[in-house]
Parts: C-alpha cells; sequence; structure tokens
C-alpha cells in the first residue's frame, strides 16, 4: 500500500515541439507548487521521446508544470487529482513571421489632475511553422512624450495576466517587453498617466498594420480626431468608444480628449471572464518564470490585471459591433 501510493503520487506526460511536430527529448520540466505561492518542488528532464515523470510531494494542491526551453517557458495547470500532463513548445526566435497586430486601445480617464491611460495591444502570432518571438526587446511600443508608467501587464495564450515591466529602448519613449510571444494571442497592457490641462493631444504612428485602433473615454469627456478614420461605436461599460478600422503600417493618427471625467464602476467591475484575457482551463500560457522572463515577477500578481481582463472583455464587444453597428 505504502509503494502504491508513493506511485500514485506522480505527474507524468509528454513534451512535444510544435515547430518540428517531433518529441522534445532533454528539456527541463518543473513541478510549481501554487499553494501559498510559486514554490518549485520537483524537477526532471524529458527522454528522447519526451516523456518526463515528477513526483507530487504535496498531494491534494493545485500546481503548474512548467518547460523551460530557449529562453521562453510553457505552462500547463496541474488541478487537485492531475496525473498526466501534455505540453506543447516552440522553437524561439528574436524576429518572426506573421505577427498579426488585431487591436490597440486606449481608455482615458482623468485621475488627480493628470490623464491616465490604460493601453492594450492585442498581437497574435501566426508564424509557420509555429514559433516563439523572444528576446530582450520581444514587443517594442511608443508612449506619449511626459508618460510615466504606473503598472504594467502581459498576458500570454490562455493564461493569466501577469506583471511584466517594459524597460526604455534606448530611443525617445520607446520602451519594450521581455515577453515571450507565443503561437497564438498575447495581449500587453500599459497603465500610465500624463500632464493634463483640460485637453491633450494624441499622435499614433502605428508600427504595425493593426485591425483596429480604439479609444474610450468617460461621458462627461469629449474626443475630436483629424479626419474621418474614426467611426464611434455602441457605448462599452458605460464610456463611450471610437474605432478606427485597417490601419497601415507608418500610418499616423490624431485625436484630441478633453474635459473630465473617471470611468464608471460598470466599466471596472464589469466584463470579467468574458475576454481573451480570462483564464482559460487548458493551461496557464501567461504564466512567468523566475529565471527565464526576466521581466516578469514570480507569481501572479494581478493588482491591475482585472482592468486588463475588462479591456480584453471591451475589446471583443468593440470588434463585434464595430462603428455604427
Amino acid at each position: 500500500m505504502f509503494a502504491a501510493k508513493i506511485f500514485a503520487a506522480q505527474i507524468t506526460g509528454t513534451v512535444t515541439n510544435g515547430t518540428t511536430g517531433r518529441p522534445a527529448g532533454g528539456v527541463e520540466v518543473t513541478l510549481l507548487s501554487l499553494a501559498g505561492g510559486m514554490e518549485e518542488t520537483a524537477t526532471a528532464r524529458t527522454d528522447a521521446q519526451g516523456h518526463f515523470a515528477l513526483n507530487v510531494p504535496d498531494e491534494g494542491v493545485q500546481h503548474l508544470v512548467r518547460v523551460t526551453y530557449q529562453g521562453a517557458s510553457y505552462h500547463k495547470a496541474a488541478p487537485r487529482g492531475t496525473t498526466s500532463v501534455d505540453v506543447t513548445i516552440y522553437d524561439s526566435a528574436k524576429k518572426i513571421d506573421n505577427l498579426i497586430g488585431e487591436g490597440r486601445i486606449l481608455r482615458v480617464q482623468t485621475v488627480g489632475g493628470e490623464l491616465e491611460v490604460a493601453e492594450m495591444f492585442s498581437l497574435r502570432n501566426e508564424s509557420s511553422p509555429p514559433r516563439t518571438q523572444m528576446g530582450d526587446e520581444s514587443f517594442e511600443f511608443a508612449l506619449p512624450e511626459g508618460a510615466k508608467i504606473n503598472d504594467a501587464m502581459a498576458r500570454g495564450p490562455g493564461g493569466m495576466p501577469v506583471t511584466s515591466s517594459p524597460l526604455p529602448t534606448g530611443k525617445k519613449d520607446h520602451y519594450a517587453f521581455s515577453f515571450p510571444i507565443r503561437p497564438g494571442e498575447t495581449q500587453f497592457q500599459v497603465v500610465y498617466r500624463l500632464p493634463y490641462k483640460d485637453s491633450r493631444d494624441f499622435s499614433i504612428t502605428a508600427d504595425m498594420p493593426l485591425a483596429e485602433l480604439g479609444v474610450m473615454l468617460p461621458k462627461s469627456m469629449a474626443f475630436k480626431s483629424s479626419g474621418d478614420r474614426f467611426m464611434q461605436a455602441n457605448d462599452e461599460g458605460g464610456m463611450t468608444v471610437f474605432v478606427a478600422k485597417s490601419v497601415t503600417a507608418g500610418q499616423q493618427l490624431k485625436f484630441t480628449v478633453s474635459g473630465e471625467g473617471t470611468a464608471p464602476l460598470e466599466a471596472q467591475n464589469g466584463g470579467i471572464g468574458g475576454g481573451p484575457a480570462a483564464a482559460s482551463g487548458s493551461g496557464m500560457g501567461g504564466a512567468p518564470a523566475q529565471t527565464t522572463e526576466a521581466s516578469s515577477s514570480v507569481g501572479w500578481y494581478v493588482i491591475g490585471g482585472v482592468v486588463l481582463i475588462i479591456f480584453g472583455g471591451a475589446f471583443l464587444a468593440v470588434r463585434k459591433r464595430g462603428p455604427g453597428a
């Protein structure tokens, strides 16, 4: 009976390289306990067929299985009672083909005499063969002059929002995340504040083609754009929404926000679980690794993560309804 209990307390599985379609041999697999943190409780290496076995010293708690490969980490949830987990990894590259900008959304409000902007970028990695874009500057973006970053989050495919701090690139007002962009959808969010007095002009140049660029603001604030690129969409979460569709790379869009207002309670608390930033039961693709994703903290630091989830829901709603829907 004692021996049977020991053998039962294991998680086994297979790691497959999704780029080559072959078993991934010789890669590191780590078991992370979620009982009060992200403690590493067991490690193993896959054999030539990609198989691994992890002893589970703390049965009855939830775990994550982490596979580290070429500077990126891949996670799969292991709920209580799980005995088998399969993980797919991918070859990494500093630049990949077919990285698509699905959308960029700015939510603005006034706070303490400043303009607060929560900006979300939604990217889809459709590289062929599938690969992960990973490097010190895996995703670069520009912020308005004078922006002071308060919070930043990232979410990998099927994962939870996690803290991930962008760093200056050396180019004026340019920052970059060091966070793996795995095949599928990845979202980044940056919350920053700007000096503000009655109104603020924005000039955004798209670094890549964007399916949509959206702006959300309280109803007490006004929006004005140059030209006819922006159209008003249906309200979302009690906020006014303006959307520009099919933005080409290098295209510059200008708009002005004015007045004062804060996001209504509906926008702060609504939409949880409805958007692409909601956690998936199939895994924790966005969970950070302590040693391989240097800009991410260990564990799920979800202060501000609700905002990312809300924005994910808002992004879906804007896409479904669209201007004039």
